[in-house]
């Protein structure tokens, strides 16, 4: 298998590893739900292969500095190569770093944060023997809590934090974000119209106190197909609007 993918529509080459978590619709999702903003600062924590920072490069323009954040050095090395792959030197900055370790000093700095973090708690399940897979699925030094302070301390009063994580984890991000001054939005997904959603976006905007909003769900799949919608978001025609 070769490490060479495409994607939004071969719109951006993107090169992973084969023996480990391959990034995809989740990756392409964030991407398309984050706010683009014409000039500032964003950051992708846990950027695993730079999927999600490749597209907002894509979408915005060179005064946007997108730095992200990954702890693996095998994705840090594939982030690097596909940068230069898309000619985004200069744009996207790449840094190997544990957001555990960076917690401490975390201040105010970025407009839009975006982020995929592994979804799985350590008790939860089987640990994968492969470690690329481990640290891409399951919390190591960073649980949900950590992460979530991290973008908080890390983002502009009045920023945004856009997330993708799992369902079943929605009642941890609002207990953890409880003590913290934010408005809060969510969008549920659902493969299959009927089904109950697997996948949650959340969009987090600091230094707003306003109701929890649920909005609509998308849907991706009406039969064995993508629905409009989610054929037009992850070709990159349309983007997902809060």
């Amino acid at each position: 298998m070769s490490d060479l993918s495409y994607i939004l529509n071969k719109n951006i080459v993107y090169h992973q590893p084969t023996d480990a978590f391959r990034g995809g619709m989740d990756a392409i999702l964030l991407g398309m739900a984050t706010p683009l903003i014409r000039c500032g600062y964003a950051l992708d924590v846990g950027c695993g292969a730079g999927a999600v920072g490749l597209i907002y490069a894509h979408f915005t323009p060179a005064t946007v500095r997108i730095d992200a954040i990954e702890k693996s050095h095998t994705f840090c090395n594939y982030a690097l190569k596909n940068v230069r792959a898309n000619g985004c030197e200069g744009r996207l900055h790449i840094r190997r770093a544990d957001i555990a370790d960076l917690l401490p000093k975390a201040r105010e700095k970025y407009d839009i944060i975006m982020t995929n973090p592994p979804y799985d708690p350590p008790c939860m399940g089987t640990p994968s023997k492969n470690p690329l897979k481990h640290i891409a699925h399951r919390e190591t030094t960073a649980d949900l809590n950590i992460w979530l302070q991290f973008c908080i301390q890390s983002v502009k009063t009045r920023g945004i934090v856009t997330m993708i994580h799992k369902m079943h984890r929605m009642p941890h991000i609002l207990q953890y974000l409880s003590p913290v001054k934010v408005s809060i939005k969510a969008m549920p997904i659902i493969t299959k119209a009927g089904e109950d959603p697997n996948r949650i976006l959340v969009q987090i905007r600091k230094g707003l106190q306003s109701p929890f909003v649920m909005k609509p769900p998308l849907v991706i799949y009406d039969g064995d197909t993508y629905t409009d919608t989610a054929h037009h978001i992850l070709h990159g025609n349309t983007r997902i609007r809060w």
